[in-house]
């Protein structure tokens, strides 16, 4: 990681604490602005575009057409209402000097002594706190918006109880999890950006490579697929591209939503391929082998590893950030903590989730372009294999089984889109 210049060093010597909170406040009021204004460039576009354009006609129906068309603009709606609030939330945060208030509270409450303690139960007060304030509209967006189109399928007592199981199982981990965050920046003193980059690559690993057995399950229940010709099939062409098969299974993902997806997992040597139930009852045999096929083409193109190279230099840009601010006075003041407090986490926290607001946004938008190109360059693959037929109407089965929208504003497709749009994606296909 890379030393502060001397220019900063003297910078964040001089600056005062209402001008830090200021800057920051600046900075989330400006992303919000742009972004809220690429949205409604977007809802505009979705609201006028009340006939089906010509070159969509062959995707979808009139019908269904309308029925996307007003899902995203309720999508949108909601999206407006959610990010205002949000925005409320982080000004109030700054202003009112919370998280300092909450860190007071957890030093009279926390049942462990010192720092770390302090900050579990700052974390336990925090995250459950943030959870149920945003819950209606996680209600609202699940129960209401998702019901209204047909794609919720989970009970209210199962959407509770994932709530509740998830909390106590992150309040857990995050003991010790902080316990050794907290000593290692405590320690490593000079060497505390080198330390925070191999704990932080270690970590990625280690999620990446448990993900498939012990995290997705988590997310619903798995069960191999049956015997047969979809079966012998997928083998076979994974033989044919070389992709190193360790298992196909079926995820029961009915029981929470009618939204279908495939997708493999594994880090080293072996993968397995899972498929949403939804998917093998909206598309053929030959449909979900060219989807398998393009997902073949992410793994031979070796995607998975650009995208994380493009993670490496977001967490060196952010771990270096944080290295030189995690000792800086003022950061901590300006978020309303007395001299003298400086919660090592709480640092992190304010760096990642409200002085970067901007340069995440931005952060988002490049790797959004990496993966729109990947997505190209996994159709081709596709097309190598003479999938190309059969991964245009995977593509329109899933539009329908997905209501995706059908018309783009080209800025807000460059801002938030990891796919490129349909329609875009089978005129390459049917090019080639």
């Amino acid at each position: 990681m890379t030393d502060m210049s001397p220019w900063s060093k003297n910078f964040l010597s001089k600056a005062n604490p209402k001008s830090v909170a200021s800057c920051i406040l600046s900075g989330i009021w400006l992303d919000y602005i742009w972004e809220t204004y690429l949205c409604f460039r977007q809802f505009s576009l979705t609201r006028s575009a009340k006939e089906m354009p010509r070159n969509i006609a062959e995707i979808t129906t009139p019908e269904i057409y309308t029925l996307s068309r007003l899902y995203h603009m309720d999508q949108m709606k909601l999206g407006f209402a959610k990010d205002l609030f949000a925005l409320t939330v982080s000004t109030a945060i700054i202003r009112h000097g919370i998280l300092a208030k909450v860190w007071a509270l957890s030093e009279r409450i926390t049942p462990f002594r010192g720092e770390i303690g302090t900050t579990w139960m700052w974390s336990v007060i925090f995250t459950t706190g943030s959870t149920f304030i945003y819950l209606p509209f996680t209600l609202y967006e699940t129960f209401v918006l998702e019901n209204k189109y047909g794609f919720n399928n989970i009970p209210f007592e199962i959407f509770l109880t994932d709530i509740i199981i998830t909390l106590i199982f992150l309040h857990i981990l995050n003991l010790p999890a902080y316990a050794v965050f907290i000593s290692l920046v405590k320690l490593s003193g000079d060497k505390v950006g080198l330390v925070l980059w191999l704990l932080s690559t270690l970590a990625l690993l280690g999620l990446t490579a448990t993900f498939p057995t012990l995290i997705d399950p988590m997310d619903g229940s798995f069960t191999p697929l049956p015997e047969g010709k979809l079966k012998d099939d997928i083998e076979q062409l994974a033989r044919t591209v070389g992709f190193p098969l360790g298992g196909i299974y079926i995820k029961d993902s009915s029981q929470r939503t009618s939204h279908a997806n495939a997708y493999f997992a594994g880090m080293f040597g072996s993968k397995r391929i899972v498929l949403y139930d939804t998917l093998l009852t909206i598309c053929t045999p030959n449909e979900i082998l060219a989807i398998l096929c393009h997902e073949f083409g992410h793994w031979k193109h070796k995607h998975i590893a650009a995208r994380i190279v493009a993670f490496q230099i977001y967490l060196i840009l952010t771990i270096s950030m944080y290295s030189w601010t995690y000792r800086w006075p003022t950061l901590y003041q300006a978020m309303g903590f007395p001299i003298g407090v400086e919660p090592v986490l709480i640092g992190l926290m304010v760096l990642t989730s409200l002085v970067m607001v901007p340069i995440n946004s931005i952060a988002t938008c490049l790797l959004n372009t990496l993966s729109r190109h990947q997505e190209y360059q996994a159709d081709q693959f596709a097309v190598q294999f003479g999938k190309a037929n059969d991964l245009i109407g995977a593509l329109k089965q899933l539009h329908k089984g997905n209501l995706a929208d059908l018309v783009y504003d080209p800025l807000y497709v460059s801002w938030y889109h990891s796919h490129p749009p349909i329609a875009e994606r089978i005129e390459a296909l049917r090019q080639k």
